[in-house]
This record gives structure tokens, sequence and C-alpha cells, in this order.
């Protein structure tokens, strides 16, 4: 992953501001890329202009090392002066070896194109371009033909921002991977370069000319006299609308669904378990293609991946296929974000209040209809407790090996004081039991259930609304030009998850003996004290196990984050798409996949890129590979998502099967839960009560 830079202005402007912008957005880029960084300028004359006027190109990459052997920096420039700026990642489409880079790969094909006449070497280019299967974004310069050529991959993974200059000739044109607010920038209006096919600039026209190559459908008819276009690497949602043949046999309807039934599922068909199968098989490569080869920058053991874990359906998927790929002696780490909200945990300080107080009534009610029941008063007042009974007798806390009677004051006191300092940091450590929290542990079960031999580090990240509120505006201007409630609740999440500052909480087992002077229930009284041979009194010893938590400081170094956007939108996991199914059935549910696929590019994969790569990470999402996008789009859609059954059933049907098939029962009636709800950013005070996803952030 990089951070690229490119301008465009006449080379005697003066334009006050542009200095002070150009070195921001330097040093933003250069968080996203801390490798390697480098420029590169050039100066071109303006044809056909009456003075002598010049164009001046400025080149600027930052470079996170996560392909090949060693650190290669950008911008890459070839003998022939044409130059790539490459933020990116070739999975497919480009023979890349392991010890090779992929960007400079990527130069070799482009100069092997490059010297064809101008309108072939356009046709040639789209070519190389359009089969990369990966994320990226990318500016590249051609020479010979003085075209600045520029785009974002067909699903928009990768974050590209320009600003087009309304205003007068000195104005740059820019091109930048992250940029800001217009709130900060007067000069500056910056919008995310739709993904909806590639562009180029004549840099040597006075005027600019912008050229668009669009993405074409499959089955779309090419018009060979227009623009050179490129084809989709997948096809439409397939439209087959399923037969009653075709469908399982939906649950009857005195059927009980909870966790004390965890053997009703749909029943699988033939075809169900091919496909299965052949997800499992997609899926897999798809994530295996995703963690291999990332260079290691610490021990054998330790991290490379980290996976944006809420515990869900879609992230433990990817947890187990990645535990295939990735050598057994290396840790995962397992991101979970959870927030101190003061909103939400007063609400919930309230409905317990509530709950115990309808318990104390209930109580009160039963013991006033058996007044039998109560506990005998002490005959000195009734205000006196009642009398412990041996089962209510507290149990010994101590670690301690030492007899009682051998003990001084301190050690004594020493058992009651860890206990306290326990009960104090479980305390602390509530306020971030977040639902996401809850389904994390959960999923972490199960993932060490069917993988015991992995390292599973279980980071908890805990966010205090302190250092939230402090961090709130920097996080806003990492995801500008978007700027909306919901954006900034996502945005929160994922910026604290991928900084990876957390705790790892320590379970440690220990054993203690102690010696019991009571008799046990039942046992007749002994008319004498036995004694051993020497005398003393003999003692029952009595082994009681203890759980000690602690929480140690942990900061995840993984560079790789897998995230498990894209399941929800190819396989049914929204509430619309219930609503479409219950309003117009499998029609207007595949119209509804079809319009999540179509704007998938446009709502926030770029914003994630933005905010992750902040840290000098990469985000990369095994769900959009195009190869599984192909191969969910071509399956009828009953075998991806059938919302005749239940919640939790329904919705991401395939997966659920997919889930239980790699031995993750329990989670496989996991159902959608959006992060900001699941991690408690949205409205996390009073005044955010009224505030609604779409509505711009008050600043």
């Amino acid at each position: 992953m990089c951070g690229i830079l490119f301008s465009l202005c006449s080379s005697d402007a003066e334009h006050e501001l542009y200095p002070a912008t150009w070195e921001t957005l330097q040093a933003l880029n250069t968080k996203r890329g801390p490798s390697a960084q480098g420029g590169h300028s050039a100066i071109l004359p303006v044809a056909a202009a009456s003075s002598q006027a010049l164009h001046r190109l400025e080149f600027y990459g930052a470079v996170l090392h996560l392909r090949g052997d060693s650190v290669c920096q950008q911008p890459h420039v070839s003998p022939l002066d044409n130059i790539l700026l490459w933020n990116g990642e070739v999975f497919d489409g480009l023979i890349v070896g392991q010890h090779d880079n992929d960007g400079k790969v990527l130069m070799d094909a482009l100069e092997a194109v490059a010297g064809a006449d101008p309108l072939e070497h356009e046709r040639q280019l789209l070519a190389v371009m359009s089969r990369i299967e990966g994320p990226f974004a990318f500016v590249y310069y051609h020479n010979v033909s003085k075209r600045l050529f520029f785009g974002r991959d067909c699903l928009g993974r990768r974050s590209l921002l320009w600003h087009r200059s309304n205003q007068t000739s000195e104005a740059p044109f820019l091109l930048t991977s992250v940029g800001y607010s217009r709130h900060q920038a007067n000069c500056l209006s910056l919008d995310e370069v739709p993904a909806n096919g590639f562009y180029s600039l004549s840099v040597d026209d006075p005027t600019c000319t912008l050229t668009h190559y669009p993405w074409r459908q499959q089955d779309a008819i090419i018009d060979t006299s227009s623009t050179p276009s490129m084809t989709l690497p997948f096809g439409r949602v397939n439209d087959t609308i399923p037969t009653g043949d075709q469908l399982s046999k939906p649950f009857p309807p005195d059927a009980k669904m909870d966790a004390a039934h965890p053997e009703l599922v749909p029943e699988m068909s033939a075809e169900m378990k091919q496909a299965v199968h052949d997800m499992i098989a997609t899926l897999g490569d798809s994530v295996r293609r995703r963690v291999q080869h990332i260079p290691r920058t610490g021990l054998p053991h330790e991290a490379r991946v980290g996976i944006l874990f809420s515990g869900g359906l879609d992230c433990l998927c990817l947890a187990a296929l990645a535990d295939r790929f990735l050598p057994k002696g290396e840790a995962i780490d397992l991101l979970n974000v959870g927030f101190e909200n003061p909103r939400s945990q007063r609400a919930r300080a309230a409905e317990a209040a509530l709950a115990l107080k309808k318990k104390n009534n209930n109580n009160k009610a039963k013991q006033q209809k058996n007044p039998q029941s109560k506990h005998p008063r002490s005959q000195k007042g009734d205000s006196a407790p009642p009398p412990p009974q041996e089962d209510d007798a507290p149990q010994a806390t101590t670690t301690s090996s030492t007899s009682p009677s051998s003990s001084t004051t301190d050690d004594k006191d020493a058992p009651a004081q860890q206990q306290q300092q326990q009960q104090q940091a479980q305390q602390q450590h509530a306020k971030y039991n977040v639902p996401d929290r809850i389904t994390g542990y959960e999923s972490l079960a199960e993932l060490r259930r069917i993988a015991p031999d992995r390292h599973w580090n279980f980071v908890e990240v805990n966010v205090p609304f302190a250092e939230a509120m402090e961090q709130r505006e920097a996080i806003l201007e990492r995801i500008a030009p978007l700027d909306t409630v919901m954006d900034l609740s996502i945005a929160m999440a994922f910026w604290f998850a991928a900084r990876g500052v957390g705790e790892l909480k320590q379970e440690m087992m220990t054993t203690t003996k102690k010696k019991n002077m009571n008799k046990k229930r039942g046992e007749e009284q002994q008319p004498q004290q036995q004694f051993g041979e020497e005398g003393e009194e003999e003692q029952e010893e009595e082994e009681e196990v203890q759980v000690q938590v602690e929480w140690l400081p942990y900061t995840s170094q993984a560079k790789v984050l897998l995230s498990g956007l894209g399941a929800d939108e190819q396989l049914g996991g929204y509430s619309r798409h219930k609503d479409q199914f219950e309003e117009a059935g499998w029609e207007g549910l595949i119209q509804e996949l079809q319009l999540d696929l179509d704007r998938i590019s446009t709502r926030n994969l770029g914003r994630d890129d933005r905010i992750i790569s902040d840290h000098g990470k990469e985000v990369r999402y095994p769900f959009l590979s195009t190869t599984v996008v192909q191969f969910l789009s071509q399956l009828r859609v009953d075998l991806k998502v059938d919302l005749r059954y239940p919640r939790g059933v329904g919705e991401k049907l395939l997966l659920r099967h997919v889930a239980r098939e790699l031995g993750c029962d329990r989670a496989s009636r996991h159902w959608k839960r959006a992060v900001q709800f699941g991690a408690r950013t949205a409205k996390m005070t009073e005044g955010n009560r009224a505030e609604v996803g779409q509505q711009t952030v008050v600043r």
C-alpha cells in the first residue's frame, strides 16, 4: 500500500496557498507509506499556446513495504520517462513472484505497450489495467502521448481524491490518496474520483481535456466507434427465480429457534452442498492470496495479519480460513473494539436498577405469602442479619499455601487485596462489554476449539470516552470529503481498531489447599476429637480452584488487516433485503442485491482505506475479490440467501452453511449488527440522541 500524490499547474503560478497545501498532503500521504518516500518533477511546454506557457507535473509516492524482498521506492520512472504512482496489490492478472514487487512488475507491463501509436497504446494500457485482480488506485504519465492516466479499480477498494479547479489556470489539478475537508482547506475542494472507469488528461493541452473510459457489463453491446471501454470482471446478479422444487423446506410453524435447539438448520440439497464446497474453495483462495508472502518485520511467532473482529459471521469465517494458510507457529491478531459510551451506560444502569427493583418487589410479595420462609431474626433486634447457612459461607480466595495459623497480618490481608484489585479491574473493563465484545469472545472460543494450535491474540481495544472525543476532529478530517454522522461513527471504530493499541486478557488457573474444621452435612457427631500419632488434630484438606484475570498491554504490529466487508451486500445480510423480499418477493430481493453491487464503490471503501491507512496499515477485503464476486453473482439467489427463514438463519444462508462446515456451529447463528452499534460509537452523548445517520456532522 502507498500514498500517492500528483499535481499539475502552471510552472510560473503564484498561488500563495499551494506550497503549504502540497506539504500538508505530502505529510498525510507519508503516514500511509512510512517505509520509503520519493518525488519526481517534469516541466512540459503547452502545445499551441500563444506564449511560452509551461505545465509543471509533480509526483510524490510514499510506500508501505508489503510485497517483495526489498523496499521499492516510488514513483517508478522508466528510461522512456514514463512515470507510475501505484497504490495497490496485484493478486492475479499479472505474474508476480514471491520475491517480486508488484509495482515494478506493473511498470514493466506498461513499458511493454508504451511504444505503440497513441490510440493503440490507449487500448493496450486499458487491457493491462483492467485485468488486474486486486485493490488499486494509480497515476501513470505516458511521455510520448503527453497523457496522464489515472483511476481506481472497478469496486473502488482504494482511495483516490481529486481537485478540479473552476477558478483560474493557476489553481492546480490535484490527485491524492488522502486529503482534508473543505472546513480546513480554503484553496481545495476534494472529491472522490468515481470508480466508474479510468480517466486521462492531456497535460500539454491548454484546456487539459479529460477523457473517460467507462466500465461496461459483460453482456453490453460494444460500440467500436466510441471511446475505448473495459469489461467488468464479473457479471450481473443471477436473476433466475427459484422454483418450488428447488427450494428447501421451511421450518414447521412450531419450530423452536433458540440455543437449546442448535440442530435446527435448513436442509442442504446436493446443489447447496456443492455451492458450500465451491464457496469455501473460492473464498479460501481469496484469503490465501491476501495473507501469503507478507514481509516479516518481527519475530517468527508475531502476527503479520490482523482481523477486524466483531465476532460476527463474516470475520469468523475469514479467521478460520486464514488459519489454513498461515504458519501454525504464527499468531493472528483479532482486533475487537469497544467504546465507553456514557449515554448507553446510563441507559443500561437505569434498566438494571428497574430490574432489581422489580425483583425485590417480587421477593417481598413471596415473603408476605410465605412468612415461614424468612430467616429467623436475632433476639437482639430485627435489624440483625440472618445467620449464614453453610451453603452461603464465602469461599476462600487466597492463592497462598501458607496455613492461616502461621500467617502474618499482611499475609492474611493479601488475598483480600488481590480479590479487591481483581474486582476493580473487572469493573473497569465492564464499561467496554459492548455487544461486539460479547460475540467476539463467543467466536474466540469457537476458533480455539477448531484451531487449538493457533495462538489467537484477542486484542481488547478499549476506547475511553475522553480519548474518543479528543480524536474526533482528526478522524473527521481523514474521512473527508465524506462528513455524515454515520461515516464518523463507523470511521471511529475502524480508526481505533486499526491502531491496534489494546490489552490481552490472561486467565490463570491456580489450585490451593485449605484445612477444613467443619464437618460435612449428614456426618454424625463424634464423641471426641481424633488425633494423629503426634497428638495433633487431623484436619481435612480441600482443594480450591481459582481463576486469576489480568490484562496485559499489547500493540498489534500486523500491517495487513482483513475485513469482512462485502459479505452483507452480496449475501443479503441487511434488513433492507428482508424488506424487499417481503414486499416484492424473490424478484425484489434480486433487484436489491444488484443495486448493492452497483453502488458498492460509491459507499464506504475509499473512506475505510483512508481511515485504516492513517496508521500505516492496509485493509484487504477477501469477499470483494472479483473472483468471489463473479462466483456469487452467478449463483441462483436461494443458494445465497433465503429470507423465508427467521433472522439468524435465512440471511447469508450460504455463509452460515460455510461456517458450520468450518466447525463454527454457534457463530453460524449470529446476525448482522452495524459496527457503530456493536462497538457503541453511535450517539455517545445525550446531545447526539436526535442525530440520524445521513445528517452532516456538526463541527
